[in-house]
C-alpha cells in the first residue's frame, strides 16, 4: 500500500513540475511600417505591434513567427489560410478583429513647405482641382477613395511619391503621419501638414474568422496590457508619446 502511495506521489509531482503543451504554431504576416514593425538585421521581429503582439502570444502559449509579405498576398493568405493573422491591419470578407487595438492609421494632407498656394486648413472643397499623390498599396479610409474632386496620382510606395512631390509632379501627398515624419529628413524634403488629419482608423492584428476564440482571447489579454499600462511604455520606446496621447488623434479628424 506505501509502494502504491509513493508512486502516485511521484507521478502527481512530474505532471504538475511538467509546462503546459504549446499550442500550434501561428505563422504571423505583416509589411515593415515603422515604429510598429520592422527588421533588426535580418529578422522581421522589431516594432510596437511585433513586441506587444509577442508578449500576448506567449501568455496564451502559442509559438509563433513573423513574416515580412507583400500586402495583397498577405491578406490574401490569412484568408485561404496560408498564415494565421496579419499586424496592423482592418477586417473585410472573411477576417475577424478582435475588439481591442494598440495601432493607428493617422492620414494627413502634407505640402513642400515653401508652397505659398497651400490651404491653411483642410477641406474636401479646398482639394477640388488639386494633384494629390496617393499610394497605391494603402486602405484609404473614409471619404478619401470616394472623393473625386481632386487629380489622383498614385505611387507603389511612400518613397516613390515623396520624389515625386519634391519633383514638383504634384501638390500635396496623402499619407500617413509616422512615414511622412520618417522618410521626409532621410529624402532631404521640407514638408508641412495641413491640419486637421483627414483620417484616423484603429487598425488590429486581424485573423480569419475560423479563429476567432483566438482573437478574442487576444483582445482581453491586450486589454489587460493597455489597463496596466504596458502598451504605453512600450509605445515611449518607440514614439515620443503613449498610446492613450496618440488614441486621443482621432477626436481631431476632419468631418468626413
Amino acid at each position: 500500500m506505501k509502494f502504491l502511495i509513493l508512486l502516485v506521489l511521484l507521478f502527481s509531482t512530474q505532471t504538475f513540475g511538467q509546462e503546459k503543451p504549446k499550442k500550434r504554431q501561428l505563422v504571423i504576416c505583416g509589411n515593415v511600417w515603422y515604429p510598429f514593425t520592422f527588421y533588426k538585421g535580418e529578422d522581421f521581429n522589431q516594432g510596437i505591434s511585433i513586441e506587444i503582439a509577442s508578449l500576448i502570444l506567449k501568455k496564451l502559449n502559442f509559438d509563433f513567427t513573423f513574416r515580412d509579405i507583400p500586402w495583397t498576398r498577405c491578406k490574401q493568405g490569412v484568408r485561404n489560410g496560408e498564415y494565421d493573422a496579419i499586424l496592423d491591419a482592418t477586417p473585410d470578407g472573411n477576417l475577424y478583429a478582435p475588439k481591442a487595438y494598440a495601432s493607428f492609421f493617422p492620414i494627413g494632407l502634407y505640402t513642400k513647405i515653401d508652397n505659398s498656394d497651400a490651404p491653411e486648413v483642410f477641406t474636401w472643397q479646398s482639394m477640388i482641382g488639386k494633384r494629390v499623390g496617393l499610394i497605391k498599396t494603402y486602405d484609404y479610409p473614409g471619404k478619401i477613395n470616394q472623393f473625386k474632386g481632386w487629380y489622383r496620382i498614385e505611387s507603389e510606395t511612400e518613397e516613390k511619391s515623396l520624389m515625386k512631390l519634391k519633383a514638383n509632379r504634384f501638390d500635396f501627398i496623402l499619407t500617413d503621419v509616422f512615414t511622412a515624419d520618417l522618410l521626409a529628413p532621410k529624402m532631404k524634403i521640407k514638408l508641412k501638414q495641413i491640419p486637421p488629419l483627414v483620417a484616423f482608423e484603429n487598425l488590429f492584428l486581424v485573423f480569419n474568422i475560423k479563429d476567432k476564440a483566438i482573437a478574442d482571447d487576444y483582445s482581453r489579454e491586450l486589454e489587460g496590457l493597455i489597463n496596466d499600462g504596458t502598451v504605453d511604455r512600450i509605445f515611449k520606446k518607440y514614439l515620443h508619446k503613449t498610446f492613450h496621447e496618440l488614441d486621443k488623434n482621432n477626436e481631431g479628424v476632419v468631418n468626413q
